[in-house]
């Protein structure tokens, strides 16, 4: 299948892939991968190039045809570059990659329509993705930072994607069955 999630966090618009195996009637396993890339953002600290990545694998519990409840692990990836606002104590900019990534549990609810030709149409309409276990941080070079603000700044946004749940609403999803 293939998706989109437009409204999501930590970045909206998200494009997925994923593959369901139909274990039986009421259940079936799926992983998914889902990322998207922004260029320069106004949003919190000067950061270009911003990734998110989120691989999941979880399980779909059907009641009835096609209302399912879903449950199950994800790795999420956070990373960006500084932007030209940062800069050293001679005044020159200061150009640094930062990462961060955790696994967490992941719940939602949503609908997954099949039809005899192979056709299949899902939505989530929400999911929640709680991080759990922090498994990497990479700072960059924040010591050369001549604003210890600036420091905190970036900090915080790495903080924040490690401890804050994430979410979708309504998420769309296209593909075949056979």
């Amino acid at each position: 299948m293939v998706g989109y999630q437009g409204i999501s966090s930590w970045l909206p618009s998200k494009k997925t892939v994923s593959y369901s195996q139909i274990i039986s009637p009421g259940w079936t396993l799926e992983g998914e991968f889902s990322f998207q890339t922004l260029g320069n953002t106004s949003l919190g600290p000067d950061l270009d190039e911003i990734r998110e990545r989120r691989t999941t694998l979880h399980a779909r519990r059907y009641f009835g045809s096609s209302f399912h409840l879903s449950f199950g692990a994800a790795f999420s990836t956070f990373k960006a570059r500084t932007g030209s606002s940062f800069v050293d104590g001679s005044g020159g900019p200061v150009r640094s990659s930062l990462s961060a990534e955790n696994l967490g549990l992941s719940g939602g609810v949503g609908h997954r329509w099949q039809w005899a030709q192979g056709l299949t149409v899902g939505v989530d309409w929400l999911r929640l993705c709680v991080p759990v276990l922090k498994t990497h941080v990479n700072q960059g070079d924040l010591g050369a930072l001549e604003s210890a603000g600036n420091r905190e700044d970036v900090k915080d946004v790495l903080r924040t994607f490690n401890r804050v749940p994430t979410f979708v609403l309504l998420g769309v999803n296209v593909g075949y069955s056979f």
